[in-house]
C-alpha cells in the first residue's frame, strides 16, 4: 500500500470507489454530505436505497439520514442475500433521542413481526438483537441516547455477538430459526407507531461474512477518531 500525494499536475480522479469493499459486503450506505441525502450505495452491487420520509443531517462521518418518527424509514431493498442460518455482519453507527419511550427500530430485515433485525428499547435503555417471531436472542444494556455510538451484530454459524463502540458487549450460542426472512432490510419501521426510528443513522453496512473482533475495533477507532488514528509524515 502506498500513496502519492501533493503533486499539482494530478487532476483526475486516481480512485475505482467500489473496488474499496470486498465480496463480502452486500451493502454500504453513506447518505452523503448532511445536506442532501442520497440513497446510493457504494459497492459493485449498486443496491440503491428508498427513501420513505428520511431527511438529510449531521452524522458521524458527514452526513446521516435522520428519522422523527411516524413511519419513516429507509428501505434497502430485498435483493441483500443472507441466509437465515448465514454467516453475516451488519453495522452502524446511532445517534437516537427518546422522544416518547418506544422501541426504536434501527437496522435489520423485517417481514411484520418477524425478521432479524435490532432496535433500541428506549425506557429500559436496551439494545434488543431480534430472530423470527420477536425472540429476543440477547439484549445489553445501551445507555448511549443523544450521542453518536457504533453498532455491530455479527453471527457466525454458532455465536451472536453485539458490538458497541468497538467492543463486545454480549455474546451467545444461537442456531437461527426458519423459514427464511424474506422480507427488506430498512432502516427504521415502516409499520410506524413508536416503532419508528427517532434520530439519526449513519454508515450503514451489511455483509454475509464475519468481521473479526480486531476489525471492528478499528473501524471504531478509524471512524470515531481519523484524524488521531494515523499519522502523515515525511519519509
Amino acid at each position: 500500500f502506498y500513496m502519492l500525494y501533493g503533486s499539482a499536475s494530478t487532476t483526475t480522479y486516481q480512485c475505482t470507489a467500489t473496488a474499496a469493499w470486498n465480496s463480502g459486503y452486500q451493502g454500504v450506505w453513506h447518505f452523503s454530505n448532511g445536506t442532501t441525502l442520497s440513497m446510493s450505495e457504494s459497492t459493485s452491487n449498486g443496491y440503491t436505497a428508498t427513501n420513505h420520509g428520511g431527511t438529510a443531517g449531521a452524522g458521524q462521518i458527514d452526513g446521516g439520514v435522520s428519522f422523527a418518527g411516524g413511519g419513516r424509514y429507509v428501505d434497502l431493498g430485498s435483493a441483500i442475500p443472507l441466509a437465515v442460518n448465514g454467516h453475516f455482519t451488519m453495522g452502524c453507527w446511532v445517534n437516537m433521542h427518546d422522544w416518547d419511550g418506544g422501541n426504536y427500530t434501527i437496522l435489520g430485515q423485517i417481514t411484520g413481526n418477524d425478521g432479524r433485525y435490532f432496535y433500541w428499547s428506549a425506557a429500559t435503555n436496551i439494545m434488543r438483537f431480534v430472530d423470527q417471531n420477536k425472540a429476543n436472542i440477547q439484549a445489553p444494556t445501551f445507555a448511549h441516547g443523544d450521542q453518536w455510538t457504533y453498532v455491530v451484530w455479527t453471527y457466525d454459524g454458532t455465536n451472536s455477538i453485539a458490538y458497541f463502540n468497538g467492543s463486545s458487549v454480549s455474546s451467545v450460542p444461537y442456531t437461527f430459526v426458519g423459514p427464511a426472512v424474506t422480507g427488506n432490510f430498512v432502516i427504521s419501521d415502516p409499520a410506524g407507531g413508536t416503532n419508528s426510528t427517532q434520530g439519526t443513522v449513519d454508515e450503514v453496512h451489511v455483509l454475509n461474512t464475519v468481521h473479526t473482533p480486531s476489525w471492528i475495533m478499528t473501524e471504531f477507532n478509524n471512524q470515531s477518531s481519523p484524524s488521531t488514528f494515523a499519522v502523515v509524515g515525511a519519509v
